[in-house]
């Protein structure tokens, strides 16, 4: 591993693998756009949450119409099995992804994690979310979790539309302030390998531990790679 810190080089002291506990928060899109994917994204998160569930505390929130928990974090994996089955697309309603973040990593500052991700499945259309997107971003990242962000993207934005504009953008920004990644899906059959890869990575993450200048002023960037 390599980390430089505002262009320059750290010393790495040691790597070794992450165990802890993943905190995941699954926001799932049940706004009128969602209604071709329910089904198949039902079906491809009950195989996500077997897959992580368990180990690792997992909650169920749906952003289709105003932020709604299903189910709050747990290690019961046919608990969340069967909040998964009571997804359902609201008619006529629009998403509220940012209200959604918001309310997550507001409630993870009263968790005790080690690492924790939100994964956001939307499908674009109206988002009803009315403030800017940068004012999100900084306490998404000081929240610590990493965001990712699953987008079907058969129909593209209207970008013309402050609310999904205002929503691209923050999913550019949020994934990559945190460290997270974003997967544009042409169709909901590519739900299962974009949450198949997550399921693969979550598990085989590293801790790197490196030596740092002392500075008044938190370093911008800091930048891990792999030789």
């Amino acid at each position: 591993f390599r980390v430089r810190e505002d262009g320059v080089a750290r010393e790495v002291l040691r790597v070794e693998k992450a165990t802890e506990p993943i905190t995941l928060a699954l926001l799932v899109d049940t706004s009128q756009s969602a209604t071709p994917y329910i089904a198949d994204m039902r079906r491809s998160l009950e195989t996500f949450v077997k897959r992580l569930g368990g180990k690792n505390p997992i909650a169920l929130t749906v952003f289709g119409e105003r932020p709604s928990i299903l189910v709050d974090y747990t290690l019961d994996v046919p608990a969340l099995e069967k909040g998964i089955d009571r997804l359902f697309p609201a008619s006529g309603s629009g998403s509220y992804l940012l209200q959604a973040v918001e309310e997550i990593y507001k409630g993870l500052s009263k968790r005790d994690f080690d690492r924790a991700v939100i994964l956001a499945i939307t499908a674009g259309g109206p988002e009803f979310s009315d403030r800017s997107y940068d004012e999100f971003v900084p306490k998404l990242s000081e929240s610590g979790a990493t965001f990712d962000a699953m987008v079907f993207a058969a129909n593209p934005p209207n970008l013309s539309d402050f609310g999904q504009r205002n929503r691209e953008l923050f999913l550019d920004a949020a994934t990559r302030a945190t460290g997270g990644d974003r997967f544009s899906l042409l169709g909901s059959m590519a739900l299962d390998g974009a949450l198949t890869r997550v399921a693969d990575a979550l598990p085989n993450q590293y801790r790197v531990t490196y030596s740092r200048a002392v500075t008044r002023l938190p370093p911008q960037p800091i930048d891990v790679s792999v030789r």
